[in-house]
């Protein structure tokens, strides 16, 4: 449920929804962000997407970061808000028993929920996209949510009637914790955290088996949101032209690029072997 099926509650059904089920509420005013998450999303990726310039020569796929760094902050200042709001009104007495429709409600959020974090799941994996993979567990979040929220009906529907309160807070508190994961996850793409150690690790050993090549004396490389940028330093022997290490610069970089992927810009320097 976005931010339209929210409004759309809001009014006629609003207070219906307040009074019958406080944790399908809670999926309700948490997932109400998505028609604005999916909107920096969209955004993000149709920047990101834009060609390098003389004043940002690696290009704008940093503003992926940003994208899901604002998700990020968005889920957990909403949970906090929510998880206040709850709290006072448990302290109060405000707690009524939720009806059997609460429960349908919650199976339907659950299942589109599911459907669509696979979706973007599928295509953040495919195309190395934070953002996207932000958005996924954003969905992700919302089905699991739903199922805790149709465990809390349910009890509370049986008779224990905080049990809807009671899972509305565990839901909040779960929220947190993606929220975090999001934004840390945000935090060490703007930081160049580097290289991936199984990406790191795999373009070494393409190096090593590159013949002419007598050591690899580092690998780096940064994140540009859907791609890297790498930075090699190998050794080559001594006797070796100009023209010959060129050669071997070029053939590295050939090999990368075909068995690596994201990969946007390879710089490769090299130094005399050592003796």
């Amino acid at each position: 449920m976005g931010l339209g099926g929210l409004w759309g509650v809001q009014g006629v059904g609003f207070s219906v929804v307040w009074r019958e089920c406080v944790g399908l509420h809670a999926v309700a005013f948490l997932a109400s962000g998505d028609v604005l998450s999916k909107g920096i999303n969209w955004l993000s990726i149709y920047i990101g997407k834009k060609p390098a310039t003389t004043r940002f020569p690696y290009g704008y796929g940093k503003i992926q970061f940003l994208s899901a760094l604002l998700i990020g902050i968005l889920l957990i200042g909403g949970a906090i808000v929510f998880f206040s709001h709850n709290v006072q009104h448990i302290q109060t007495g405000q707690i009524a028993p939720p009806s059997g429709f609460a429960m349908v409600s919650a199976l339907l959020l659950a299942i589109t929920g599911e459907i669509m974090y696979r979706i973007l799941s599928c295509s953040a994996q495919r195309n190395n996209n934070s953002a996207i993979r932000a958005a996924a567990n954003d969905n992700r979040m919302d089905a699991l949510s739903s199922v805790m929220v149709l465990i809390g009906t349910f009890l509370s529907y049986s008779g224990w009637v905080i049990a809807d309160r009671l899972m509305a807070l565990a839901v909040v508190i779960f929220v947190v914790k993606i929220g975090w994961d999001i934004v840390r996850e945000a935090v060490h793409g703007l930081l160049d955290l580097g290289l991936p150690s199984e990406i790191g690790g795999h373009i070494q050993a393409i190096c090593t088996a590159i013949p002419r090549i007598d050591a690899v004396n580092y690998v780096r490389g940064r994140h540009l949101g859907d791609n890297f940028a790498i930075e090699i330093e190998i050794s080559l022997a001594n006797d070796l032209s100009l023209a010959t290490a060129n050669e071997i610069i070029l053939e590295t970089k050939k090999a990368i690029h075909e068995r690596v992927p994201h990969i946007d810009t390879i710089h490769v320097t090299f130094v005399p072997q050592q003796a």
